[in-house]
């Protein structure tokens, strides 16, 4: 039976609006051909593999969500802020102090309890942690973990060992197709190179392998375009595209680089390896904003944050239940980044934009919108 048929089958797709439906079968689920790894199939990075009871949680939390419930689908955690390099765009700036293993895993086992079916595991570099595999244990089996790292620590030995703890991907930092370039934004000589030995580590393990790739506001497409003929030649799994978004340097995305990434996804849809754009799955074309409505993020000192990037701090987990937490910050999805709007506006927080606009996907799902 082919991956669309049994799909079609599943209870849960079954219950879906059927405009719905059929919008997701023209625009995400059927727009590309999914890979087959053994006897399952593969759609991206942070989605469960197919069949699994993972990815049927992931079928199951839309059905919650068209009929009006607010699950938690994304939970990253943010274990450290220790790292070698020394980006132009990074968003976090380096902390000596951080939680032990056993504060997140305290944490986890109680996000856990929500079911999601997408992990991250963020830093800093996580590989400047050597109980990381400890911790990703915590949530084995749980669905879609992977790690981002920029991928000088890792060896193949280390691969094996997060693989075994159950990591599932790990995505690693190249942000230009040129060596010298990438080295300088990522401000450490040999970034270039190492990167690509990690990529080869993580496949040679039998990790999911992904590229994530700040793309800079002077970056043109010809460079992204190299970017991603540079994964595709690599062969890897995925490759995540996001544009900057730091208020520590007030840098964001420039309108121009927006509907470049904009097109990349566009016209990327059928082609392999996967490739997510982060301007374009904000976009109100797509799913939007869900900072705060089906995603959770730890910091490193155990603040919980609608995400990584907009800096709202709820509380913080060492002292509240998370449960507590997730539904003081229960916010719909909107048509805009609120992070970027943060910078932009030059504000502390703007959780509070309203944003009554549900984005295409969203508004689909709950019927606020008419079919495609």
């Amino acid at each position: 039976m082919s991956f669309i048929s049994e799909i079609k089958r599943h209870p849960a797709y079954q219950e879906l609006p059927p405009r719905f439906r059929r919008w997701l079968a023209l625009r995400f689920l059927f727009g590309k051909k999914p890979k087959k790894v053994g006897g399952s199939y593969f759609l991206s990075m942070h989605t469960p593999m197919f069949p699994s009871e993972a990815f049927d949680r992931f079928l199951w939390a839309q059905v919650d969500i068209s009929k009006g419930k607010r699950p938690m689908e994304i939970a990253s955690m943010e274990v450290t802020r220790r790292c070698d390099m020394e980006c132009r765009h990074c968003a976090f700036p380096g902390a000596a102090m951080e939680l032990s293993a056993s504060q997140i895993n305290r944490i986890l086992a109680q996000v856990k309890d929500f079911r999601p079916y997408s992990y991250i595991i963020t830093g800093g570099d996580p590989l400047k942690r050597d109980d990381i595999e400890s911790i990703i244990g915590t949530v084995k089996g749980e669905g879609a973990i992977n790690l981002f790292t920029p991928g000088h620590l890792l060896s193949h030995s280390r691969a094996l060992s997060l693989k075994k703890s159950g990591l599932t991907g790990i995505f690693i930092g190249i942000d230009s197709p040129y060596e010298e370039r990438n080295d300088g934004i990522k401000g450490r000589k040999g970034a270039y190179s190492s990167a690509l030995k990690a990529i080869e580590a993580a496949k040679r393990a039998g990790l999911f392998v992904g590229i994530s790739s700040v793309i800079m506001p002077d970056s043109s497409g010809k460079e992204i375009r190299g970017l991603i003929a540079l994964g595709t030649g690599l062969g890897v799994d995925e490759m995540d595209l996001f544009d900057p978004i730091s208020r520590e340097k007030g840098l964001y995305g420039s309108p121009s680089l927006e509907k470049e990434l904009f097109r990349v996804q566009k016209r990327a849809r059928k082609k392999w390896p996967v490739i997510i754009s982060g301007p374009y799955m904000d976009s109100p074309e797509f799913m939007g904003c869900t900072a705060g409505f089906n995603r959770i993020h730890i910091d490193y000192r155990g603040n919980v944050m609608p995400c990584a990037v907009l800096p709202y701090v709820v509380g913080s987990a060492l002292d509240t239940p998370i449960k507590d937490l997730w539904e003081s910050m229960a916010r719909m999805p909107g048509s805009k980044c609120i992070a970027k709007e943060c910078i932009r506006r030059k504000e502390r927080s703007c959780m509070e934009l309203d944003d009554r606009r549900p984005p295409k996907y969203y508004g689909m799902l709950t019927g606020e919108q008419k079919g495609p």
